[in-house]
């Protein structure tokens, strides 16, 4: 953690920062940034995720981001993790524009983030580690869209594009090679992605 939190220090708005492992949801832990910026509004999820990025491997970039006014202390002084409050609207970036699904592709796309992240509604202009998603989540999700949609996407793809992005993607790839994906190129693509993938 000390790793993380250092980078998240260096960051232009962050006064000082914390990261915790919580678990939201039954079996479901992730990695969270508490960062104390005074005035949230000069806080950045994505700016500070873009710049985390250069400094650290994918597997240690928090999932989510909670920018306070200040951190809770204890009496001596030290950060109290145990009064960190649980994240508020946990996923959705404050500073985003929410835009619905329209099309199949966004939809189908959509419900798998919805049912893999927990959460309620997924925008066009979302991206998947922004929403609270993380690397082995992703894996799974690679795995569902080729199942759903006959479409192969790549970890750097969903690391750095928007559904929206991702949808208009597999819609190129349908188009060029409009055959669905046989068991067994699932099958292929399962025992590409199983090396990094331990979850279930």
């Amino acid at each position: 953690m000390g790793e993380i939190e250092a980078a998240l220090n260096e960051l232009p708005a962050v006064e000082t920062a914390v990261v915790v492992v919580r678990e939201l949801n039954p079996g479901d832990k992730r990695l969270i940034a508490y960062a104390a910026v005074g005035d949230r509004a000069t806080f950045k999820t994505r700016q500070a995720r873009k710049l985390l990025r250069s400094k650290l491997p994918e597997y240690m970039i928090p999932s989510i981001f909670v920018p306070l006014p200040e951190l809770p202390l204890t009496p001596n002084g030290k950060i109290d993790r145990n009064a960190l409050p649980l994240p508020d609207g946990w996923g959705t970036p404050p500073e985003s524009r929410f835009e619905p699904p329209q099309t199949e592709t966004e939809q189908i796309i959509a419900g798998i983030w919805q049912a893999l992240i927990g959460v309620e509604k997924v925008g066009v202009r979302d991206n998947f580690f922004d929403i609270g998603g993380h690397s082995l989540l992703a894996m799974r999700m690679i795995v569902q869209i080729e199942k759903e949609i006959g479409c192969r996407i790549s970890p750097r793809e969903v690391i750095v594009q928007t559904l929206g992005q991702i949808a208009a993607l597999c819609e190129q790839r349908r188009s060029a090679q409009p055959e669905s994906p046989g068991q067994s190129d699932e099958n292929s693509l399962i025992d590409r992605v199983k090396p990094g993938f331990n979850g279930s």
